[in-house]
């Protein structure tokens, strides 16, 4: 694309303002000017949330970017290498330093590299049939006992290599056992046998004196209860305020926070 003297590939994009009327419970009307340019980006993701976000076109920022997780987990959302748009340049000791990457995340490199030559040789029809536990430590764990504990795959990289290694161990999880937890017996008073004795009512004497003061007493009206209402009754939740997602305006992720705020000042 090319648009007069602009660089190659270079859009320019203008911003749009709108203006809401926001209404506050005591009456006010403020207005709230927001200018904002008619384009929705990639918003950010923590590591967990971008999981199995598949992107066919995966555009990135890597220049912010700490740590070698960050790295893989931008990179991991990319479909493939070729729709990967990296918008500027990056620092690359962080993930070509083997010492940026925690033990966590090269033990799962590792486990993920068994796991695809296990798949390899499963397809190929090459496997053993001892091979054949449906969890994935099952697996790893029948897998390096055939193999042996420190063997690699052909095309295993440099550093992710364990031959050396010792701290790749994988015997330590419990693969395939299921245990049933049972409910545990009640032991207290239920259990105990109760004392009874037969007591035997003797007659009493009555007092005329008291039975008029029975019957003064059950003459009287009765006290009205004081009710008392339960946690239930007394935290009624009021119904919650927020923005309608506005395809027109593009809404953005303020939309979700500003709500939040709003009902947590609404209610304290």
């Amino acid at each position: 694309v090319q648009i007069g003297s602009l660089p190659e590939n270079v859009v320019p994009l203008k911003r749009n303002g709108t203006t809401v009327k926001c209404s506050m419970p005591n009456g006010k009307i403020l207005s709230v000017h927001r200018e904002q340019v008619s384009v929705l980006l990639n918003f950010g993701m923590s590591d967990y949330a971008s999981q199995g976000r598949t992107r066919p076109d995966n555009v990135i920022d890597l220049q912010n970017c700490k740590t070698h997780q960050s790295y893989y987990t931008v990179l991991s959302r990319s479909a493939s290498a070729e729709g990967t748009i990296i918008m500027q340049g990056f620092d690359a000791s962080k993930i070509q330093n083997t010492n940026q990457m925690s033990g966590y995340l090269r033990q799962e490199f590792r486990e993920l590299e068994l796991l695809n030559e296990i798949t390899k040789l499963k397809y190929e029809g090459k496997l053993l049939d001892s091979v054949n536990s449906r969890r994935r430590y099952g697996l790893l764990q029948q897998f390096k006992s055939v193999m042996g504990q420190h063997y690699e795959p052909n095309d295993i990289h440099p550093a992710l290599s364990w031959k050396n290694d010792t701290k790749f161990d994988v015997n330590g999880v419990d693969p395939d056992d299921w245990h049933l937890v049972q409910p545990k017996a009640k032991t207290g008073q239920a259990d105990k046998p109760q004392n009874t004795t037969n007591a035997v009512a003797l007659p009493s004497k009555r007092n005329p004196i008291n039975d008029n003061q029975e019957a003064e007493r059950q003459c009287r009206p009765i006290k009205k209860l004081k009710t008392v209402q339960t946690v239930h009754e007394q935290h009624i939740m009021t119904p919650l305020l927020g923005f309608k997602w506005d395809s027109v305006n593009y809404s953005c992720a303020y939309d979700s926070v500003l709500p939040l705020v709003f009902q947590a000042w609404r209610v304290n």
